[in-house]
């Protein structure tokens, strides 16, 4: 998988119709959908944007009154399954998928 866009949402505006946005907020990315399905490709999503997963995680955890993000990820994620560091950029890659749909469609776009 080649990654061009420079943001993740520029990536999943790129890569996703407002149906398949709407179908993650529904029923959770981890339903299926290209490109977030295997660790192979959510490993390197995360690899090109870890900065801007970890500044929305950081902004998420403030504003629910957390001053850890890993308490937040903890509280907050099925991570009980975590055994592994693809697993583990794999829910981080979920996570920022989800919180993008959401952007994404309040946005109106």
């Amino acid at each position: 998988m080649r990654i061009r866009a420079r943001t993740f949402k520029g990536w999943m505006r790129a890569n996703f119709s407002k149906s398949d946005l709407q179908d993650m907020i529904t029923h959770g990315v981890s339903g299926g959908f290209g490109g977030l399905t295997y660790y192979s490709d959510t490993v390197k999503l995360y690899d090109r944007f870890a900065d801007e997963i970890w500044d929305a995680l950081w902004e998420d955890a403030q504003s629910a009154g957390y001053n850890s993000v890993l308490q937040f990820i903890v509280d907050n994620f099925k991570c009980s399954d975590v055994s592994d560091d693809a697993e583990f950029k794999n829910l981080l890659v979920w996570y920022m998928a989800e919180r993008t749909a959401n952007e994404l469609l309040e946005d109106g776009e």
